[in-house]
């Protein structure tokens, strides 16, 4: 996998955006992963960076509840950044990951859902470097990644990692980040309900 063709350009993302929004909106793992990682930030104030906003989902739950976050968010898509900057108070820029247009020590978290998975192993340090260097002292960082994803899902989504817990876990540390907690969803389509009480 870590030498796929590299598919994220911004016609590939621009296309996702607009072409799946009601299949992701559907998606039961989708909705869980963002309702967990909602329920952590529902708890602070601040500012927040969403790298790779994407379809803005975080955002419409952040909104909809009246949390008291200011909202910034990344994205290489430029409809991405036109939907989230037409739909939320907020400055969200087109942009990448390796080169994140504000200032150091600024955020108070940051989120990267979905997002490593799509950054060559080469690039990894430098782009969790860059997330580090926004973060304020004792700022969050959340990230997700898919484990033990099928060939054509990694091929249909352009990922170029495979990930396992001890190679996130490495990547993250490696980067200086301390890792406070690591929770699993059980994303198989088939039975998702029972696995995630199992869970």
């Amino acid at each position: 996998v870590d030498n796929c063709k590299d598919l994220n350009t911004e016609y590939f993302w621009n296309d996702k955006i607009i072409n799946n929004r009601k299949e992701i909106f559907k998606s039961p793992v989708y909705i869980q992963k963002n309702k967990l990682v909602f329920d952590e930030i529902k708890k602070v104030c601040g500012k927040l960076l969403d790298v790779g906003i994407g379809y803005g989902y975080m955002e419409d739950l952040i909104v909809k509840n009246g949390l008291k976050i200011q909202l910034y968010g990344i994205d290489i898509s430029s409809v991405s950044i036109k939907s989230a900057t037409e739909r939320f108070k907020g400055i969200f820029k087109k942009a990448s990951v390796y080169k994140i247009p504000f200032g150091d020590n600024y955020f108070d978290w940051v989120i990267a859902l979905d997002v490593l998975e799509h950054l060559p192993k080469s690039k990894m340090s430098e782009a969790l470097g860059q997330i580090r260097s926004k973060l304020k002292k004792n700022g969050m960082l959340i990230v997700s990644v898919p484990l033990n994803e099928s060939k054509q899902d990694k091929l249909l989504n352009g990922h170029l990692r495979k990930f396992t817990v001890p190679i996130l876990r490495s990547e993250i540390k490696n980067s200086g980040f301390s890792i406070e907690r690591i929770k699993f969803l059980y994303a198989f389509r088939n039975y998702i309900l029972m696995k995630t009480l199992i869970n």
